[in-house]
């Protein structure tokens, strides 16, 4: 029986409740691993991670982000068959397709924001008659939340995260609950490797509802880590 953590600043922690749900196998129908079924108490563990981090990931240079991504991606395409594997009996798609389309995509995202990152330049305007410079600068703001579906979790996932990332932003993620293998297969282990471990990766699997003000909920979508959050259903209190 495969049991998946979340993975917070560069460790793999069990949820603070301890409470799993089952993974199944959509091909048969059998369970063959358990989840975190995590609560607020592992969100604002994973928040307050990235928050923590932001800092110092965000100063790092352009460079050297650039240099992780495309790490990040070689690892990936390194390891096809492994991940394909998992991809398939997570989500009950032919291995073929996921050797094909799901982890070579993913492996691209990477690839793709990590060349990005090193072309981004400010822009400056001349306010004729006006004796001014109008100029922008682009920045990190903080931890960013991202949240992916079911039918590609590694694709879409990478989408989201890795422009993010490049950016100098920190992330709290949140990809189903019920394909969950190949998030925390690929990207825990080869983070794990890299030097983006002292973020935050929070894999939140969690089948109830919890109530957050909107000034809470808006400082987790707009600060920066890289936290995974599965399956989180958040709900007004007045709605």
């Amino acid at each position: 029986m495969m049991n998946i953590k979340n993975y917070i600043n560069g460790a793999f922690l069990p949820p603070v409740a301890d409470r799993y749900i089952d993974n199944y196998n959509p091909s048969n129908g059998e369970i063959y691993g358990q989840i975190p079924n995590s609560d607020v108490q592992d969100v604002e563990l994973a928040y307050k991670s990235a928050k923590k981090a932001f800092p110092s990931w965000s100063k790092t240079t352009i460079d050297e982000r650039s240099r992780i991504l495309i790490k990040i991606s070689e690892l990936l395409e390194a390891n096809l068959q492994r991940f394909a594997e998992a991809e398939s009996k997570d989500n009950g798609k032919p291995i073929s397709l996921a050797k094909s389309v799901d982890i070579p995509r993913a492996a691209s995202n990477f690839r793709f924001f990590g060349n990005a990152i090193t072309q981004f330049a400010s822009e400056s305007h001349e306010s004729v008659g006006q004796n001014a410079i109008n100029y922008t600068l682009r920045q990190p703001i903080g931890v960013v939340g991202c949240i992916s579906p079911w039918n590609l979790p590694l694709y879409l996932f990478t989408w989201k995260i890795a422009p993010a990332i490049a950016a100098g932003n920190c992330v709290v993620a949140k990809p189903s609950e019920v394909t969950s293998l190949s998030l925390s297969l690929s990207l825990s282990s080869l983070f794990s490797l890299t030097s983006l471990s002292f973020l935050s990766l929070l894999f939140l699997f969690s089948l109830f509802s919890f109530s957050l003000s909107p000034l809470s909920l808006y400082s987790i979508f707009i600060s920066l880590s890289l936290s995974i959050i599965y399956n989180i259903y958040i709900s007004h209190p007045h709605t």
